[in-house]
């Protein structure tokens, strides 16, 4: 008893985000700058190029969006945070895979592209503070689309993830009754691994069923008949597309992200 009275509490040194210090958060440094890019022995000069191309249209992007700019304080700690960038240490497949991303958003929201969607999540008004704040029906499925996203994080324990989704607008169509708030309540959030709570209405429900089933192989008849009857082909068809793309970016989360138990 007495050694456990003597044992003293450790100490960490934080970084300038707020999280434990770490020598080296992710397995590849991500390349933010044009000089970055001229350290990276394995490019050729053109992918060099291609590179610093493709870093001006994701700044661009981030120009409109909130961040940094305190509209949602925790995202301007968080989003930096996430370890898929590492992917820009290879322009090639980047840039072969930005268009896919940017269509995939326009097919499964109606934003126009990731440009949108960062405004749609780094704002406290969401889908509000876009050119489609008028249009009813984007709102629902923006929604659609981030509660399929926590809900990949939850399953898949993906820390960057859950933090992420936890902070955006997400509720962009069922605002806090008591707050008025985009964020998902505590409530919710508690019950995102269970489908069956009475928390969620049937759209949602729905939302978490299908996310589930893609991504375990447990798809039934009865789930795609009620599928089909609330969306159609197409529009699940889309969220199906989401599901994978994202639990794409939760696999890279997991090769890459040397402090994923850290933050």
């Amino acid at each position: 008893m007495k050694k456990n009275e003597d044992a003293k509490q450790a100490t960490r040194e934080r970084d300038e985000l707020g999280f434990w210090k770490v020598d080296k958060p992710f397995r590849l440094d991500v390349p933010l700058s044009p000089e970055a890019y001229q350290q990276l022995p394995w490019l050729s000069e053109e992918e060099k190029s291609i590179g610093i191309g493709l870093l001006e249209k994701i700044l661009e992007g981030q120009r409109y969006s909130g961040l940094g700019k305190g509209n949602l304080v925790a995202l301007d700690r968080i989003y930096y945070t996430q370890a898929t960038a590492c992917v820009l240490n290879d322009p090639e497949l980047q840039a072969a895979y930005f268009p896919f991303f940017e269509q995939m958003v326009t097919l499964v929201t109606g934003l126009d592209g990731n440009t949108e969607l960062m405004q749609a999540t780094t704002h406290s008004n969401g889908v509000a503070a876009t050119s489609k704040s008028d249009n009813p029906d984007i709102y629902r499925r923006v929604a659609n689309a981030l509660l399929s996203l926590f809900a990949m994080a939850a399953e898949r324990n993906d820390l960057y993830f859950t933090r992420f989704m936890t902070s955006v607008p997400m509720m962009q169509n069922d605002p806090d009754p008591q707050t008025g708030l985009l964020l998902i309540s505590a409530e919710k959030a508690s019950q995102i691994l269970n489908p069956e709570s009475s928390v969620w209405n049937d759209e949602q429900r729905l939302v978490l069923q299908l996310t589930y089933a893609a991504m375990r192989r447990e798809m039934t008849n009865a789930l795609w008949d009620r599928c089909m009857a609330m969306w159609g082909p197409k529009e699940t068809m889309r969220y199906v597309l989401w599901v994978g793309q994202y639990d794409y970016l939760c696999m890279l989360n997991g090769v890459f992200d040397l402090r994923s138990n850290e933050l």
